[in-house]
């Protein structure tokens, strides 16, 4: 997914939101059919033990997810490396688009 989209990470307590943003408008519809929240949920596996819900803004053809239990219960509780979760909105980069 790199090659068609950004994204960026921010988190509250043990949720981290990452929103998708196409680099090419023409892209977002493809990306909403494929960055499901069942597709999304399962890439993060391992690491979001709660839901994971997706808002679509299409006016700025962009998406939000919002990823529950996604940072070992927050800055103050973690021992994860990445306590606020930004490598998240890497890894969600490398999500196959093609499968």
């Amino acid at each position: 997914m790199y090659d068609v989209a950004h994204a960026r990470a921010g988190n509250k307590q043990d949720i981290s939101n990452v929103s998708v943003i196409p680099y090419d408008d023409d892209a977002y519809d493809d990306l909403v059919a494929v960055l499901t929240p069942e597709r999304v949920k399962d890439h993060f596996a391992g690491i979001v033990t709660g839901g994971v819900e997706r808002y679509c803004v299409p006016s700025v053809s962009s998406m939000n997810f919002v990823l529950h239990g996604a940072l070992d219960g927050g800055w103050t509780q973690s021992n994860r490396i990445d306590r606020s979760g930004k490598a998240l909105s890497t890894y969600m980069l490398r999500l196959p688009l093609d499968e």
